[in-house]
């Protein structure tokens, strides 16, 4: 009787700290958001507003993985804006997609979701949402070119979620007629996770990646000085 009651009180603790585990992570990232990121999110969407997209751009379309890319150094050819903000997820870009939109670009690589999934949320919503995203796109700018590109790896514990994402993001893709770029394979090391190479915190990229990243999207991206020898 005794164990009993002794085993009834351990297990009612155990659920109690995995409660109280759960709390603390839920209020972190809350916190995170309302003080880091969404200051952030709306200081850069006031820059964007100030600054709309023309019909000749080539729009990179994304949270800091997009923002940190040297995109006028690496594509000096290519009239290229940055439209990446630090911490954005797929819900973050639904919200601001119109300022993309409205100036009907050239083309848009669109790269989303991996903080989603450090924030907890899960594979349905990243998919709905991404959905949502690329059925506005083909209604609201049906001239543009698009190319979606995968996830990146980052920490190996995201790798089986971030292989079924990427499943799921290919499939999206080609049913609204959009090229799908994989950039998984020459990212990822034998566990799925980013290759030390090219990070120092397993997220976000160092000069290398960019330049395999480069490498990979240079011959999609529209350049003009080749655009002007051919005509």
């Amino acid at each position: 009787m005794v164990m009993t009651t002794r085993l009834i009180i351990t297990l009612a603790l155990v659920d109690l700290i995995l409660i109280t585990a759960v709390y603390l992570i839920k209020m972190r990232y809350q916190i995170i958001e309302k003080y880091m990121i969404q200051p952030q999110y709306e200081r850069k969407f006031s820059i964007f507003e100030a600054q709309p997209i023309q019909n000749n751009d080539i729009v990179f379309l994304g949270d800091s993985l997009t923002d940190f890319f040297p995109l006028d150094e690496m594509f000096p050819q290519s009239p290229v804006k940055n439209r990446g903000i630090s911490g954005d997820t797929t819900h973050g870009v639904l919200k601001r997609l119109r300022q993309v939109t409205e100036g009907q670009p050239r083309q848009i690589f669109l790269m989303i979701g991996t903080n989603d999934l450090g924030f907890g949320y899960s594979q349905e919503h990243i998919l709905t949402n991404y959905n949502k995203i690329l059925a506005r796109i083909k209604q609201e700018t049906p001239g543009t070119q698009v190319f979606v590109q995968s996830l990146l790896p980052r920490h190996k514990k995201f790798a089986g979620d971030i292989h079924a994402i990427n499943r799921e993001i290919e499939r999206l893709a080609y049913s609204y007629d959009y090229p799908f770029i994989d950039l998984f394979p020459d990212f990822a090391d034998a566990q799925g996770g980013l290759r030390s190479e090219f990070t120092n915190d397993k997220l976000h990229l160092l000069h290398a990646g960019y330049e395999t990243w480069q490498a990979h999207i240079a011959a999609s991206v529209y350049d003009e000085s080749s655009s002007d020898r051919t005509q």
